[in-house]
C-alpha cells in the first residue's frame, strides 16, 4: 500500500485524476490518496485538502488578484506533506502551481510523477528545463510529445495514450441510437 499526494487544479485534471486513482486502486485497493481534488477525485476516495473549485480562475488579472491565496495554498500543501508520511507525489497538469510544488519536493527527495505534461510544445517551452530538473517521471498523452521531449530536449518521457479515449468509449457503450430516422 502507498499513500499518494495528488495535485490537480482544473476540472480536466479532476477527470484525469479520478481515472488515475481508480486505476491505481485496481492495482491495490488499499492505496490512499490526498491532495487538491475535485468532485470526481473525491468520489474515488481522494481526501481533499483543497478543492479544485477554489483554485479555478481564468485570465492573468484573476490570477494576480488571487495570488496571495495561491501562495497560501502552496505553503499549506507543502506544510501538510512535510508533516505527514507520503510515498509519492503525482502532479496533474496545472504547471504554474505544480512546478513550484515539484521544485520543493525534489529538494526534499520526494519521488515526483507528472501525469499529463504541460503543453510546453505550444507555449512556455522554457519550462522544459524546470521539468527535467524537478520531475522524476513525466507521462504524456500525445504521441508527438514523446518525440518532442526526446529529440528536442533529450528527456525521456512515457507515452501511454490519451486517457479520455477510455472514458469516451465507455460513454458510447451506453448510448442508444434511434432505429428510425427522426426528421
Amino acid at each position: 500500500m502507498a499513500h499518494f499526494v495528488v495535485v490537480a487544479g482544473e476540472p480536466s485534471g479532476d477527470v484525469l485524476g479520478a481515472k488515475l486513482i481508480s486505476d491505481l486502486k485496481k492495482i491495490n485497493p488499499d492505496h490512499q490518496f490526498s491532495g487538491i481534488a475535485g468532485p470526481r477525485m473525491i468520489a474515488e476516495g481522494c481526501e481533499p485538502w483543497f478543492e479544485i473549485s477554489d483554485l479555478s480562475v481564468m485570465g492573468l488579472t484573476e490570477v494576480i488578484k488571487h495570488l496571495p491565496f495561491f501562495i497560501k495554498v502552496k505553503n499549506k500543501v507543502i506544510s501538510i506533506i512535510s508533516n505527514e508520511k507520503y510515498d509519492h507525489i503525482i502532479l496533474i497538469d496545472y504547471p504554474g502551481f505544480n512546478l513550484r510544488i515539484a521544485k520543493w519536493a525534489k529538494k526534499k527527495k520526494f519521488k515526483t510523477f507528472y501525469y499529463i505534461s504541460p503543453q510546453v510544445w505550444a507555449w512556455k517551452e522554457n519550462r522544459v528545463s524546470t521539468i527535467k530538473k524537478y520531475i522524476d517521471h513525466m507521462y504524456v498523452i500525445m504521441p508527438f510529445e514523446k518525440r518532442f521531449f526526446k529529440e528536442k530536449h533529450n528527456y525521456e518521457v512515457q507515452y501511454f495514450g490519451h486517457p479520455l479515449v477510455d472514458i469516451i468509449a465507455v460513454s458510447y457503450t451506453h448510448l442508444t441510437l434511434p432505429t428510425k430516422r427522426i426528421v
